[in-house]
């Protein structure tokens, strides 16, 4: 009796108890369940970007069912890929190589993950610097310059892009891949930046030409005087080939440069209409006057040999012709009298061609449109060297070697443009090709050596013409005056010995 009264007071003790504390009631060493437990884990911020090396604070909250904010929880904080990111037990993530990864935060089995983007940052460019710091470049010549970039730590930095810069592009133009082109004398620098970082060189451009530029130059409304500038001094400045104050237009100098045949308006009777064509020496002494008729004589032009002038004369009222004379004025002769009814005008002698003599090109006008023509320098042999009908072709000018003629177009789709065509004709073709100019060119002039151009143009302002140089190619376009007068009919001149 004794024995199974024991019994039953231990199973009420055991009944007292309640039993073994399982996660049902809270006990035991299972997650809390309830009010109190984790329901939701959140990483803010939920996708990041860092560079390699850079560190980011994650921030975590918990929250229980009802969406109240739990304290107090521990939180275990993972790496997706080690190699990418590091995490801290506080969450402090460090970038350490580039790609994409996550890192999770866990909290009584919730977890919550964040997106890491991973980058190799730019280097920051620190200095630049070219290939040389300064270069000697011949007029009309180019260079290739280079530049690279260091950041800090001496390593080059690559695949960025260089922004090339000129301080004068009128004397060197610097094209987008760092090609210096050389126009005129003078000196320059030429800059590379990149990402804000800057080096330049020092360009000196030299020439070494043998002869100068002569042309006409006028204030608004006044007569032309003479000058002449000296291409190889970068500064230089225009010179008056006559005392100043001496009117003088249509420059024409003798092949050795040691007199000039010129013209002068209104030197006979009350009438504008007259000109008349004089010779002079270099610096206006010996003034001859070799044209005596009452008719505009103009566009002299001095034969290779230094015998003869050519020029453009024309009575009022009637056609202009191309006469030639003797350099003292003496046995005249019209050369275009049997092209009737056309005005002939702005002779130009070639070199001395390959059958022994010389020919003279002109310019013929008549019914709204102009031709050229070449002929002896008798008269004879007259050949047409452009033929559409649709132009008005004028002032040509030689080559050298004889076998191109330089010469001024304009028609319905062309506003004044220089063009070449051969010297025994055919198909013209513009000179400076997809780069035509505004407001025309006049009055080409080859140099003694072939390689440039000379023209007259306002292109730049539309209101003041001035010199301007072009490569025979049509490249490298120098401006070679300034100043808000009018410049006109440039011609070329040998250097005094």
């Amino acid at each position: 009796m004794k024995t199974v009264l024991m019994a039953l007071v231990a199973m009420l003790l055991a009944a007292g108890c309640g039993g073994g504390g399982g996660p049902a009631d809270g006990g035991g060493g299972g997650n809390p369940t309830g009010p109190d437990a984790v329901a939701a884990v959140i990483v803010a911020p939920s996708e990041i970007a860092l560079n390699v090396g850079d560190s980011r604070q994650m921030e975590v909250t918990l929250r229980n069912a009802q969406g109240h904010v739990l304290h107090g929880r521990q939180i275990t904080w993972s790496s997706g890929d080690a190699s990418k990111i590091t995490v801290t037990s506080s969450g402090l993530v460090r970038a350490m190589g580039a790609g994409t990864t996550t890192v999770m935060a866990s909290a009584e089995g919730r977890n919550a993950t964040a997106r890491i983007v991973v980058t190799v940052p730019d280097p920051v460019v620190h200095r630049v610097e070219l290939d040389t710091i300064a270069q000697d470049i011949e007029e009309g010549s180019s260079r290739q310059f280079s530049a690279i970039a260091y950041d800090a730590d001496n390593n080059v930095v690559t695949g960025r892009g260089i922004r090339w810069s000129s301080s004068d592009p009128g004397s060197v133009s610097v094209e987008a891949d760092g090609r210096a082109t050389a126009l005129r004398t003078g000196t320059v620098s030429i800059t590379a930046t990149i990402d804000g970082r800057s080096a330049s060189a020092t360009i000196r451009v030299f020439a070494n030409h043998g002869f100068d530029l002569a042309f006409g130059s006028a204030e608004v409304a006044a007569p032309d005087e003479l000058f002449t500038l000296d291409l190889n001094d970068p500064q230089a400045l225009a010179t008056p080939l006559f005392p100043m104050g001496r009117p003088a237009s249509h420059v024409a100098p003798s092949p050795d440069g040691s007199r000039i045949a010129f013209v002068v308006y209104a030197e006979s009777g009350g009438s504008a209409w007259p000109a008349t064509v004089f010779v002079a020496d270099r610096d206006g002494g010996n003034p001859l006057r070799l044209t005596w008729n009452d008719a505009r004589n103009s566009s002299p032009a001095w034969s290779p040999d230094g015998r003869q002038i050519a020029f453009s004369s024309q009575v009022l009222g009637e056609p202009a012709d191309v006469w030639v004379m003797d350099i003292d004025g003496s046995n005249a002769v019209n050369l275009t009298a049997d092209q009737p009814g056309a005005s002939k005008r702005s002779p130009a002698w070639s070199p001395h061609l390959g059958d022994g003599g010389y020919r003279i090109a002109y310019s013929c006008e008549a019914g709204g449109s102009s031709q050229l023509w070449t002929m002896r320098v008798d008269g004879t042999d007259k050949r047409l060297i452009t033929g559409d009908a649709s132009f008005f072709d004028s002032d040509p000018a030689w080559s050298p070697d004889g076998l191109t003629i330089a010469f001024q177009r304009s028609g319905a789709a062309t506003f004044g443009d220089l063009y070449l065509v051969s010297a025994t004709g055919g198909p013209a073709r513009a000179l400076m090709t997809g780069n035509a100019l505004a407001n025309g060119q006049f009055a080409p002039a080859w140099s003694p050596d072939g390689r440039l151009i000379a023209f007259a143009s306002r292109h730049e302002d539309g209101e003041h013409d001035q010199i301007y140089t072009v490569w025979s190619d049509g490249t490298r376009i120098a401006r070679r005056t300034t100043g808000p007068r009018i410049h006109s009919d440039p011609a070329w001149i040998m250097k005094r010995e």
